[in-house]
């Protein structure tokens, strides 16, 4: 079997198709492509003969048709955007009132956001501690915090939060709110064209891609509201590019059948 692996990076928009790979939703950006991986199969099928004569002898062969995998990785998309373009998979919540008292939350590193456990937090209220309970940690110096997701990161340069990866402790208090927060849930899934301008990482090449049918399926739960969650999670989605049939291969990159 042979695979022939390509990588592209860019912006890219989407919408929706259906089995045909015909257009049935409106375009939308998916965001800034971090990267987007296409690994295509192909194998050659062999009828080998087994009598006295010819034994061993290949008497004819064929190429099995191709199929594709890969992955999607989305950075800076827009909420209302994607939501809108991703609808079957987006999913409204509500938050009941909450509180923490010197909750204990493993950070995950520098730049990386973890979860305290609760969403919208009354900022006011967020005391954050060592793990060792005695000494209170500055936000803006020790850490930074999205009270409305409840999420917490450490700051570079922190006297207590040397490594990133310390416990805190967390008290707080969340607030009640009946305004959906949406989450994009894993393992949703559709089919989608896909189309942009990209550059592929192992030639250096600018061009169009275009994907015609694809089936994405998210990999992680994204939850998000618009205007409020500056810091998202980026769209990870498991990609199965299918055949359209009639028409070769499953897209094109810079006028190259992708096949």
């Amino acid at each position: 079997m042979g695979i022939r692996q390509r990588k592209f990076s860019g912006c890219i928009r989407a919408y929706k198709v259906n089995d045909a790979g015909v257009k049935i939703g409106e375009i939308f950006d998916l965001g800034n492509l971090a990267t987007l991986t296409l690994d295509i199969k192909s194998d050659i099928i062999k009828a080998v003969s087994n009598s006295c004569e010819t034994s061993g002898q290949t008497l004819n062969s064929m190429a099995r048709p191709a199929t594709a995998s890969g992955a999607v990785t989305c950075e800076e998309w827009v909420p209302d955007m994607v939501a809108e373009g991703l609808n079957a998979t987006v999913s409204p919540q509500t938050i009941a009132a909450s509180s923490l008292a010197d909750e204990d939350v493993t950070l995950v590193g520098f730049g990386y956001w973890a979860a305290i456990g609760e969403k919208r937090l009354d900022p006011a209220t967020i005391v954050v501690k060592d793990s060792t309970g005695t000494n209170t940690l500055v936000k803006g110096t020790d850490y930074l915090v999205d009270a409305y997701m409840g999420i917490i990161k450490p700051v570079e340069g922190s006297t207590y939060l040397t490594t990133g990866t310390e416990h805190v402790l967390v008290t707080a208090t969340g607030l009640a709110d009946s305004t959906p927060m949406y989450t994009i849930g894993a393992g949703a899934s559709g089919l989608y064209a896909i189309t942009g301008k990209v550059e592929d990482a192992w030639s250096g090449k600018n061009g169009e891609l275009f994907l015609r049918k694809v089936r994405l399926v998210l990999t992680n739960s994204v939850p998000f509201v618009d205007g409020q969650d500056v810091e998202r999670s980026d769209l990870e989605f498991e990609m199965s590019p299918e055949v359209v049939e009639g028409l070769a291969g499953f897209g094109t990159f810079a006028g190259e059948v992708l096949a």
